[in-house]
C-alpha cells in the first residue's frame, strides 16, 4: 500500500473511532501552532524534518465550506495544481493538496520553507452499512508538516555556516 492510501486509511479509523498508527502524530489544532512549533529543539542539519498532524477543521464564518487556513504567526496557502485524488478499489477515497506557509499577514507576508500536505476523507469504509452524515467526511485532516528547501538554498546555508 502506498504512503497515500495508509494515511487516507489511518484517516478513516479516527472517523471510526480506531487506534492510529502513525510515527510522530500529534494531535493539535494547527491554526493554534506556526509549523517550526512543531520541532521545538531540533536541529536541522541536512535532515528532513517532517511530523503528521490530526487536526479538527475549522471553517471560516462557521458554517462555510472554505476551510480557516490562518495559523499563529501566518497563514497556509493552498497551491490549486497539486490537488489530488487518492483512489481506493471502490473509486476516489481521499484527496490531497500541498499548502506553502506564509508568516505575517497577508498583505506582507513572507514566503517560508515550510509546507504542509493535507489529507481529507472522501468516502469513508465502513464494515457495516451506516449512516454517517457524509458532511462529517472533512471535520478531520491530517496533514504531514515538512521543510523544503531548494539546492541553492540549502547550499548557500550550508557555505555561511563553514558546513560542507
Amino acid at each position: 500500500m502506498d504512503m497515500d492510501r495508509f494515511l487516507i486509511q489511518q484517516l478513516n479509523n479516527k472517523f471510526k473511532n480506531q487506534p492510529l498508527s502513525i510515527d510522530r502524530l500529534i494531535f493539535a489544532n494547527i491554526n493554534d501552532f506556526s509549523p517550526q512549533d512543531f520541532f521545538q529543539g531540533e536541529i536541522n542539519g541536512g535532515g528532513i524534518k517532517e511530523c503528521y498532524v490530526l487536526t479538527p477543521r475549522r471553517r471560516l464564518y462557521g458554517i462555510m465550506p472554505r476551510p480557516d487556513r490562518r495559523a499563529r504567526n501566518g497563514y497556509w496557502k493552498l497551491l490549486k495544481c497539486i490537488d489530488d485524488n487518492i483512489l481506493g478499489t471502490d473509486g476516489t477515497v481521499g484527496m490531497k493538496q500541498k499548502l506553502l506557509f506564509f508568516e505575517g499577514d497577508p498583505k506582507q507576508a513572507r514566503k517560508t520553507h515550510w509546507c504542509m500536505i493535507e489529507y481529507k476523507l472522501r468516502q469513508h469504509c465502513c464494515s457495516i452499512t451506516c449512516d454517517h452524515n457524509i458532511g462529517r467526511l472533512d471535520d478531520w485532516v491530517l496533514c504531514k508538516v515538512y521543510e523544503e528547501y531548494d539546492p541553492e538554498t540549502l547550499s548557500f546555508q550550508m557555505e555561511t555556516m563553514d558546513i560542507g
